[in-house]
């Protein structure tokens, strides 16, 4: 008798094909071969000619190590698959299934954990919802479109929509969405109006801190450029106008945003707004480390900097290559992307009109606007 092997179905010969199984019920392969088939894992010792067998006697058919594994495998993705408990296979056989896929395996704890749910079933643990009573439950791609972990997905994205705390669970199952992509435009649209909001709170807090009280009628008007308040002016007096200066002070960039979002996101699109950017980052960051101009920073081939402050050259010299200090590297990284592309403005002559592009934000009624 001859014998085929498939993930979900056994075809002998001359006799048709057995209906091959639904993927969500636990295939019975091994059951079917262990009351069919006597397994013999290597080669029979003796060259004696076969025998034909006693019609009490079963089939004996020689399966080699590596046709083993595979079906084995074969059982255990589909089981895995269909949600129904692992029968019959070692821990060892399970870790193995999980080389042979992936071409690693995880820590012995993860990989006991995994087999203990294999063990038990997918279908099991979705009906008790484990993963709210089991810290240690993983929660598998596998299961991200179960109707369980889904309604669950669902509640703890409506608690973050709302702007509520969420819990470590709840957290986890915001990164369950089967399609990744679509999961993470969701989550994107709601920080990004949540960060809208927290903006405008923050310059709306630090317009207050200034202790002066303005009515529906007033207008309060901001010069900035980049980080620089350049001037406060408006329909209230002098001092007023000096107390909001000083509160608004470190909040110049954040004025310079709301300009800039209007009126040059078309004129300066792709690279060239990139680079304004930058452009204006390395000068704040001449103005941090003492002061300088823009005009004097050349770069020499070693990759170092020249016409910067000393102090900021010491510690971009000092973090010029990963030393393990994340902090420090990724600060280090920021200036030289920022004082690249200011060498790269004034290279092609963008420099008089980088620094000719002042804006101005008022303040009315409660709003800001450009």
């Amino acid at each position: 008798m001859n014998i085929s092997n498939t993930p979900y179905g056994i075809f002998k010969q001359n006799r048709g094909t057995v209906q091959k199984q639904e993927l969500k019920q636990a295939p019975n392969i091994f059951d079917y071969m262990r009351g069919n088939v006597e397994f013999v894992e290597r080669k029979p010792e003796t060259k004696k000619p076969a025998q034909r067998p006693d019609n009490n006697t079963k089939d004996v058919v020689v399966i080699s190590d590596q046709t083993l594994t595979k079906l084995r495998n074969e059982y255990i993705e589909a089981t895995l698959e269909s949600g129904e408990p692992l029968e019959g296979i070692s821990y060892d056989d399970f870790v193995w299934y999980y080389i042979d896929k992936q071409g690693f395996r995880w820590e012995d704890e993860t990989m006991q954990r995994l087999y203990s749910q294999a063990l038990k079933g997918d279908n099991a643990s979705c009906a008790e919802r484990e993963w709210r009573t089991n810290p240690d439950f993983i929660i598998m791609p596998r299961i991200f479109d179960s109707l369980e972990l889904t309604e669950d997905r669902e509640a703890a994205f409506e608690k973050f929509k709302n702007g509520e705390e969420l819990t470590e669970l709840e957290n986890r199952l915001l990164s369950t969405f089967p399609d990744a992509a679509e999961g993470q435009r969701r989550i994107n649209e709601v920080n990004f109006e949540r960060g809208k909001i927290a903006f405008w709170q923050n310059l709306h807090d630090k317009l207050a801190s200034s202790g002066v009280e303005l009515s529906p009628d007033d207008e309060i008007t901001f010069t900035v450029y980049g980080y620089e308040l350049i001037d406060v002016k408006g329909t209230v007096d002098d001092e007023k106008l000096a107390a909001i200066k000083e509160a608004m002070k470190n909040d110049a960039y954040s004025l310079d945003m709301i300009y800039n979002n209007k009126y040059n996101s078309e004129k300066m699109g792709g690279d060239i707004r990139y680079e304004f950017s930058k452009f204006k980052k390395a000068q704040h960051y001449l103005d941090l480390a003492g002061g300088g101009s823009l005009l004097d920073i050349s770069k020499d081939s070693d990759g170092n900097y020249h016409g910067i402050p000393d102090i900021l050259d010491k510690f971009l010299r000092e973090n010029k290559q990963y030393k393990g200090q994340i902090i420090a590297d990724i600060q280090a990284m920021w200036v030289c992307q920022a004082f690249d592309a200011a060498i790269s403005a004034i290279e092609a002559g963008r420099y008089d009109w980088y620094k000719s592009q002042i804006c101005t934000v008022t303040y009315k009624n409660g709003e800001f606007f450009a």
